[in-house]
């Protein structure tokens, strides 16, 4: 496994946190797959830090669902959970998307507006370049914009805390759903065309049929 960062990168933050975060994008992205091993040296030589920051990486990583301790201590990348996603983060999703939802068609801006139709644009160009790391951050992006409001922190701070599990599955789905994602741009075209009218209600029935519409396939359970 190769995680190569520039240096200037590594002096701007912490070194743990860098490590970290391109640990957990290899990760979502696919190109760690689950059952994969992470070795401790193996990630400090690469990126030529000590191992101290890694294993800080990897101790944060465990604690946020991504990566598992295996026989003898290793380190191994955990797989999506299914019914974690299902029944715990999505039902989540769709209470904390539903109220941030009223609070921001009360006060959005035009730049607010013009924000989440450049995420669709970007969804539509990413799609074209067979780019799913970039539709997926698009995509999780259009949906973040809904908690950027003064009064939303409580909510926000909520929706961060599991926004890394929630990223990793919008590229799960995106990867299942590929020849078909023009559909889910559509789908955000018409809840922007609803939250720019204001209309709140309809808006959130086409905000929760978007949610439930993008729901991985249940696992085989035989093959497991």
């Amino acid at each position: 496994m190769k995680v190569v960062v520039p240096m200037q990168k590594l002096q701007k933050s912490s070194l743990g946190g860098i490590a970290k975060d391109e640990i957990m994008k290899m990760i979502i992205t696919g190109k760690l797959k689950p059952g994969d091993r992470l070795k401790e040296v193996e990630i400090a030589e690469t990126m030529g830090i000590s191992r101290i920051p890694v294993r800080e990486a990897l101790l944060l990583l465990e604690q946020e669902g991504f990566i598992e301790s295996g026989p003898y201590k290793n380190n191994i990348v955990a797989e999506l959970d299914y019914r974690e996603i299902v029944h715990i983060f999505l039902p989540i999703r769709r209470i904390l998307e539903t109220y941030a939802l009223r609070h921001f068609i009360d006060r959005a801006t035009e730049e607010q507006f013009a924000y989440l139709e450049y995420q669709i644009r970007t969804m539509e160009w990413a799609i074209k370049e067979t780019n799913l790391e970039k539709y997926a951050d698009a995509d999780i992006k259009f949906h973040e914009c809904l908690f950027d409001s003064g009064d939303m922190k409580s909510v926000a701070s909520i929706w961060s805390s599991i926004s890394n599990r929630m990223r990793m599955y919008f590229f799960a789905s995106a990867r299942v759903l590929e020849g078909k994602l023009d559909h889910v741009v559509a789908a955000h075209e018409e809840l922007l065309r609803c939250m720019r009218s204001r209309d709140y209600e309809l808006a959130e029935q086409k905000l929760l049929a978007h949610i439930d519409e993008i729901v991985l396939p249940a696992p085989d359970e035989s093959t497991r």
